[in-house]
Parts: C-alpha cells; sequence; structure tokens
C-alpha cells in the first residue's frame, strides 16, 4: 500500500522524556531519503543477537591521507587486505623492506577478532596503514542477491579498517581505479621513492582493478556499505541509511518486516533489527514512519540499542501520514551490533504503521 500524506517531523528527544508531539509540518520529503520506501522487500534476515565474527581476510580500498613522512628506522606497517590485491601489497611492501635500509617492519592483518586486533595496535603503536581493496564489493560490483548476512560481514571489516585509520597517522587507500600508481603510492608513503625500488614491484593484477562499467548494487549496498568502504579514507562523518526491508516483524520473529504493520491488538514490538555494527561515535537516527488515516491518536517508542545502553525515545501520533522522528545515541563498541525497535505503547482496534526507513548520521567520532 502507499501512503499519500504530507510528511510531518515529531522533534528530536533523547531518552526518558514522554509526551512528544506533532511540532512542525513540512511540504515534502527528500526523495533520496525514501528510496526504500514501502514496497515489497526481497531480502531477509536471520534472527538472533551477539556479536558477528570478522573472517580471516580484510578490507582494503585506497588513496593517501595525510602527510608523506621521511623514512624512519624502526618504522611499523599495518597491511590490511585480502585477494589479489591484498597479495601483490604483501609482496611488494616484502621486497621494500628487504631492500630498504631502515628494514619497516610488516604486520598483515588477516586473522584474529577485530577487537584483538585494536587491542594489539594499543599495545604497539604502527606508523602507517595500508588498504588495499576487498573483494567483492569494494566495486559496487555485487550481485542484486546479496544476502543481508553478507552486507553485516563486509561492514565488520569496513568498520575494522576506518577504527585502525582513525588510529594510525598515515594510511594509504589504494584505489582499484588507480592501480598504475599504486607501486609509487606505496613507496612514498614509505619514504621510500627511488626507481630502484618502484622497479621491484610486480605488475598489478588485472581482477585488482575497477571494473569499467560495474552493475547497479543493491540498496543496502549504496545506502550502507558503500559510505563505511570510503570513510577510511580523508576524515569525514559518515550518513548511512536501512531501509524497511533489512528490519525483521515483532509478530513473527526471524521473518522480514512487511511493508505494512497491523497496529490493531494488544501494545507489542512491532519492528526490530537489523542488528547491523557502526563505527564508534555519537549518532543521530532520523526514521521515517507511514500511518494509515485510521490510526487514531496511538503512542509509540522508538528504542536504539546499542553497547552503551538503550536510548529510548517517546512519541504519539494523532493522525495518518509519513512522520519523521530524530534520536541522538552513542556507539561505543564498534563492532557490536545495534538494534533498533519499534514499539506500540497501548492497545489499538485498527491502523497500519510502515517503517519505511532509519537515516543515520553521525554527529562526532570517538576522540573528538
Amino acid at each position: 500500500m502507499t501512503f499519500a500524506f504530507p510528511v510531518v517531523h515529531l522533534g528530536g528527544f533523547r531518552g526518558g522524556r514522554r509526551g512528544w508531539t506533532i511540532l512542525t509540518r513540512t511540504q515534502a520529503l527528500d526523495k533520496r531519503r525514501l528510496d526504500a520506501s514501502i514496497g515489497d522487500g526481497n531480502s531477509r534476515v536471520e534472527s538472533g543477537r551477539g556479536a558477528i565474527s570478522l573472517c580471516r581476510d580484510a578490507v582494503r580500498t585506497d588513496t593517501t591521507r595525510d602527510a608523506i613522512g621521511e623514512p624512519a628506522r624502526g618504522m611499523k606497517i599495518f597491511l590490511l587486505s585480502n585477494g589479489a590485491a591484498g597479495a601483490w601489497a604483501h609482496a611488494f611492501l616484502d621486497k621494500i623492506s628487504a631492500a630498504s635500509a631502515a628494514k619497516p617492519e610488516i604486520v598483515v592483518v588477516d586473522g584474529g577478532t577485530p577487537r584483538d586486533v585494536l587491542a594489539a595496535l594499543a599495545v604497539a603503536p604502527t606508523d602507517v596503514l595500508v588498504l588495499a581493496p576487498q573483494a567483492p564489493f569494494a566495486n559496487e560490483g555485487a550481485r542484486a542477491d546479496v544476502s543481508i548476512d553478507a552486507v553485516r560481514h563486509e561492514a565488520q571489516k569496513a568498520i575494522l579498517a576506518l577504527e585502525l585509520a582513525r588510529r594510525i597517522p598515515r594510511t594509504l587507500l589504494l584505489r582499484p581505479a588507480e592501480t598504475a600508481e599504486w607501486p609509487r603510492l606505496v613507496a612514498e608513503i614509505l619514504g621510500e621513492p627511488s626507481s630502484d625500488l618502484l622497479a621491484l614491484a610486480e605488475p598489478v593484477p588485472a581482477e585488482a582493478a575497477a571494473p569499467s562499467a560495474p552493475p547497479p548494487s543493491p540498496s543496502l549496498l549504496r545506502t550502507y556499505l558503500a559510505p563505511l568502504l570510503a570513510a577510511a579514507g580523508p576524515p569525514t562523518l559518515i550518513v548511512v541509511a536501512w531501509s524497511r526491508d533489512c528490519f525483521l516483524y515483532g509478530d513473527a520473529p526471524g521473518e522480514f518486516l512487511p511493508a505494512a504493520v497491523e497496529v490493531a491488538g494488544r501494545g507489542r514490538i512491532l519492528a526490530y533489527g537489523p542488528y547491523m555494527p557502526l563505527p564508534s561515535g555519537r549518532w543521530r537516527a532520523t526514521a521515517y514512519l507511514g500511518f494509515s488515516a485510521d490510526i487514531g491518536s496511538m503512542p509509540f517508542i522508538l528504542e536504539a540499542d546499542t553497547d552503551a545502553g538503550i536510548t529510548r525515545g517517546f512519541f504519539e501520533v494523532k493522525q495518518g501520514g509519513i512522520f519523521t522522528l530524530d534520536l541522538a545515541f552513542e556507539v561505543t563498541d564498534p563492532f557490536h551490533p545495534v538494534e533498533f525497535r519499534l514499539v506500540s505503547q497501548d492497545s489499538a482496534l485498527e491502523g497500519l504503521v510502515s517503517l519505511i526507513e532509519i537515516r543515520l548520521e553521525q554527529s562526532s567520532s570517538t576522540g573528538e
């Protein structure tokens, strides 16, 4: 079904405050924020909570960040990558280390949990992070049937790359579209730009380069994973979006959320999920919610459940329409899956609600 109502902003809140009512009526809602609007979803999410493990192979992307320093004896380099690009970078770094008077130490991150990797970094500080593109999604060349679990899996790796980049002074992101420049970029960030060292580089494998015309990616890859992959580059605040089809149905746990949910019956959890990780920092969630004309006056709760605790906001709908609602929350553990819950507070005889999308904007990263 489709709601044809004006958009209304319900206001922003922090947890623990009741009685929020309609504050401002807007004329229209940015269409881009409703790309994942009401419709039949084709993604399915399995229920369950808890930390999601990281696969052995980690992420890679690329471009230099920060100033290029002079050679430093005792330099330590983290290499985070997989696939053909990772193998090329590892081989070239090993050759540079063997030929260089400085003998930089190369640490290849290819195992362990993300938390263990960050803990090791805290014990032994690192000078340079080298990231090479990770296989299936870095170039947006993903199939249309990518599962939610696969997206979670890749998001964990992208967030590890981002958290490492925040902690390591210099980061080199090896972009698939710039493979011809990779040897020079690697040598320069290590302070070893001599032609003799550049000659040590093997040709970059063809599969490491970006495809000339990648097929369009599913919406969750575009609105969630792509911004995370890009965030390890020049420092920027992150904006992602979770569409309705990655949330779960409260009346049928483990099933995907339908386009519209019956409110009739007792107060209960109507929608929950998506158990996706977010980088550490302070965030503002904007939920886009649709209500049918027969909704009447009905109180609801929107909750954000992170490792830092539960942030809860109360709001009341008094008419049908499409509404936006803001909720501020914090993430301190970037590998903890985040859950939202939409809850009806009272019993109802009729009415429909749709969770269209939750847009997430990072207001600051940890340490700012």
